[in-house]
């Protein structure tokens, strides 16, 4: 008598389950690159900085996967055939202009509409001038952005210095005046040398030789600021006339002078 047998069905694997596992860590390792990227570049991370902790942080989903799953989703079967396919690096490239089509279409509309948008492209352009400051741009538009602290130790230096120069060279003149230390003042000594340029706001008498080498003596006041105890002018030196014969002291002192000249022209021309 034949014997009947019957087939046994074998439960097949939970595919659902499983290629929802690997949708889950693609996708946790795709985004991860991108929004630790952007996230540290909002925290002021230097962007190279951002672009390898990033990096780091994707490898490390992966290893965290290989531990977890003890596979890697990138080289199940499913993936394989899907990037075989020969039109894949067509729809890819499909795929990645839309995006990019999208994307500029927002920054256009917002740069047209959004008048806040020009604050965040004014940002990226400063950033990028005044973090190296090596573009002609830098001396003009770091200055107007760079945000200036009345405790700066170099700007209450020079402002004394400055408002001193003034004072003895032009007492009884209207211009400016602008300085350059040639060396950083002794805590023991107080004792500084510096040159100070002066230039009449008089057209008659810019033609005057106005620049000095000058030692004085320091004082710290209640403010923070320094007062004149002593001072010394010489133009006549041996030392002077080797100072001042170096021309980039001299174009460094002729530049700060100009942006001055400017930034005061414009500060009580508004």
């Amino acid at each position: 008598m034949p014997r009947t047998t019957t087939n046994k069905s074998v439960p097949k694997p939970n595919l659902i389950q499983d290629k929802g596992s690997d949708f889950v860590w693609a996708a946790i390792t795709i985004v991860s690159l991108p929004i630790v990227a952007l996230s540290l570049t909002a925290l002021n991370f230097h962007p190279i900085w951002a672009f390898l902790i990033a990096c780091s942080a994707t490898l490390i989903i992966i290893i965290i996967e290989a531990l977890v799953r003890g596979k890697l989703w990138i080289f199940q079967q499913r993936y394989q055939n899907l990037f075989e396919q020969s039109d894949m690096a067509f729809r890819i490239l499909i795929v990645a202009g839309g995006i990019l089509l999208v994307l500029q279409t927002v920054l256009i509309v917002e740069a047209l509409r959004n008048p806040d948008f020009d604050h965040v492209m004014l940002n990226v352009i400063i950033h990028k001038q005044c973090q190296k400051q090596i573009s002609p741009l830098s001396n003009i538009i770091c200055p107007l952005f760079t945000p200036v602290s009345l405790t700066n130790e170099n700007f209450r230096l020079n402002y004394s210095l400055e408002q001193a120069s003034k004072q003895h060279i032009m007492p009884d003149q209207i211009g400016l005046c602008v300085v350059l230390p040639l060396q950083n003042i002794s805590q023991s000594s107080n004792k500084i040398h510096f040159l100070a340029k002066c230039t009449p706001w008089d057209a008659t008498l810019t033609d005057q030789n106005h620049t000095w080498l000058v030692t004085a003596d320091l004082s710290r006041n209640n403010q923070g600021f320094y007062n004149i105890t002593g001072w010394t002018m010489d133009n006549q030196s041996i030392n002077y006339h080797t100072i001042v014969s170096d021309p980039a002291i001299i174009r460094q002192l002729e530049d700060k002078l100009a942006l001055r000249q400017e930034a005061l022209i414009r500060a009580y021309s508004n």
